[in-house]
């Protein structure tokens, strides 16, 4: 093992007085060029009530990149302050990377091209460990109770679907039923997951409903 790059020095915030950048929380996708991007989080970011009461204890989580080729990795910022990043989702096609912050669960959109950052709320409830992005560039992630959230670029649009990640038959309670991980199939059109507290494996198909 090798230590190609160190937080803290990369975010410019090393000996610095505030809660450490001491976490990749989030997937790490390589583009088409073999470049990754991944965000930071810190380990003692833990929940709402401290965001809320204390919320300059952390500067917040930095979208950052790492080219293995050069070595080099480059700070992009911190998305919104004082919140980390918990997931994330390249969708290369559209220019887009698409990411849930914790503790909020807000989710933002960063576009590649300007740089700028899009919040589209807090519509999520909790942060999800996991968000996809398909080929036709639409980004998906889960509620707390398993329920699709979707982004489409084309109408720069955010919406919770009435679809829900499946309980078993007889089971009312979907409280944290979300997805830990999601793969998606080769042609980029459907989701694969398990359910958190169910353990059930599903299918959706975006397409069909």
């Amino acid at each position: 093992q090798e230590k190609p790059a160190d937080m803290e020095e990369v975010c410019g915030e090393a000996n610095g007085k505030t809660l450490p950048q001491s976490k990749i929380h989030s997937q790490i996708r390589f583009d088409s060029r073999g470049v990754a991007w991944f965000g930071t989080h810190c380990y003692d970011w833990n929940t709402l009530e401290q965001y809320e009461k204390s919320p300059g204890d952390y500067t917040g989580g930095h979208l950052v990149t790492y080219n293995p080729r050069t070595r080099r990795a480059t700070d992009l910022g911190i998305l919104a302050p004082h919140e980390s990043i918990m997931s994330l989702a390249l969708a290369e096609r559209v220019g887009k990377v698409y990411c849930v912050l914790h503790p909020t669960g807000r989710f933002v959109v960063y576009d590649i091209r300007s740089h700028k950052v899009s919040d589209k709320g807090r519509i999520l409830g909790y942060p999800c460990r996991i968000t996809v992005a398909l080929k036709d560039g639409r980004g998906y992630t889960f509620t707390r109770t398993g329920d699709v959230v979707r982004y489409d670029p084309a109408s720069d649009r955010l919406e919770k679907l009435p679809v829900r990640v499946p309980l078993f038959p007889g089971e009312t309670d979907a409280d944290s039923n979300l997805p830990f991980d999601l793969a998606v199939s080769a042609d980029q059109n459907r989701i694969y997951g398990v359910g958190w507290t169910s353990g059930l494996l599903f299918e959706y198909r975006p397409d069909d409903g």
